[in-house]
């Protein structure tokens, strides 16, 4: 008889390596990775669609959103985290919406940026724009160096990051001035994401919260620093 029909699916891959396999980043891989960061987002200046601004618990800009979550966190944490988002609400929120907006990638994280096997310390693709938002463009950036805040000492890579960043994509003051808040704010979501899907799937909590540790650790060298530091 006639054999049954296939489904294939076929795929292209980018050569390279996920930043995961980079890390610690050299000042030259993160002066990379902030040209290339601003490269996107300016190709990205044109673009819009209807659906750009829709409801996503991994997006700073309403991380009010998380509040009904707070409650899934230890008891040591919602302190903290409650403190944190009404901080958020009171100071930070409404000062978003006076800085530039435009559609960003907002998941630049180890695993979806790639280097480059052949060029050393060169960003040679970024993947997955699944969380693709319409969100201020600072956004982009607290979500990108806020991955590399757990590492020893990574004011040196935020700093290449930052500064080769706007070499292509000029910044105004105050959209530096919200950076240190953008990226606690970015480690809070993870904090409370995480903690979330924890209870939600109990069988595998351990490989879930295994980055906790690293990830408050971060927030507590950003809560000793204060922005005069971090800006200087």
């Amino acid at each position: 008889g006639a054999e049954k029909p296939q489904c294939v699916r076929l795929l292209s891959w980018l050569s390279g390596k996920p930043l995961l396999q980079q890390m610690p980043l050299s000042l030259a891989a993160a002066g990379d990775f902030g040209r290339q960061l601003a490269r996107l987002d300016l190709a990205l200046q044109d673009f819009s669609h209807p659906a750009s601004d829709y409801p996503l618990l991994w997006d700073v800009k309403n991380a009010s959103l998380l509040r009904p979550l707070l409650k899934f966190l230890p008891a040591e944490l919602h302190s903290p985290m409650m403190a944190l988002l009404d901080h958020f609400e009171t100071s930070v929120q409404p000062a978003l919406s006076l800085l530039p907006w435009q559609v960003i990638h907002n998941d630049c994280n180890h695993n979806n940026v790639l280097f480059s096997n052949e060029i050393p310390d060169s960003v040679s693709g970024i993947l997955d724009f699944g969380d693709m938002i319409l969100a201020p463009r600072i956004q982009e950036l607290a979500v990108a160096c806020s991955y590399q805040l757990g590492e020893e000492n990574p004011l040196p890579v935020l700093h290449q990051m930052i500064l080769s960043y706007q070499q292509i994509l000029p910044l105004l003051p105050e959209e530096l001035m919200l950076l240190p808040d953008l990226l606690r704010i970015r480690r809070m979501l993870s904090v409370v994401i995480s903690h979330w899907r924890a209870q939600l799937f109990p069988e595998q909590s351990a490989y879930i919260l295994q980055n906790i540790p690293k990830i408050l650790a971060s927030m507590k060298l950003l809560q000793q620093m204060s922005e005069r530091e971090f800006h200087a």
